[in-house]
């Protein structure tokens, strides 16, 4: 999605849409929960909270909530591909992998211990573990 901005607000349970072209918020989506990680596609934006077991689907054309998907508490990134979504979660050191088009969890791999940050693309998938220090 070209031409705009998402940011979260751990402390206000929102996202906001920015249009860099007048620098300005264009519309703000109630989550509900802290928020802790952000990924964005072309048909989706995707919101992972810290204390709320939940991971938010936005449809960007309508700026609403689509489905909130039940994970394990305390996620800490999310990052995705145009046909899955990955979610680690610091809580009990697991990475969910998440069809994009049923919503639904299909896998769950242990990682390091501590995951707190996630980037993904065609080739490789990087996790950054906190609690040893890896990658």
């Amino acid at each position: 999605m070209t031409g705009v901005l998402w940011v979260t607000s751990r402390d206000g349970k929102l996202v906001s849409r920015i249009d860099p072209k007048i620098n300005q918020v264009v519309e703000t989506i109630e989550i509900g929960f802290p928020t802790t990680g952000l990924a964005v596609t072309k048909d989706a934006v995707w919101v992972a909270g810290s204390k709320d077991p939940q991971l938010t689907r936005i449809d960007p054309k309508t700026n609403h909530v689509v489905t909130q998907i039940n994970i394990a508490s305390n996620s800490w990134g999310v990052a995705a591909t145009e046909d899955t979504v990955w979610l680690i979660t610091n809580g009990n050191n697991t990475l969910s992998k998440i069809d994009y088009q049923t919503n639904q969890i299909v896998a769950v791999f242990k990682v390091g211990s501590g995951p707190l940050r996630i980037a993904v693309d065609d080739n490789a998938l990087l996790i950054a573990n906190n609690g040893e220090d890896t990658v």
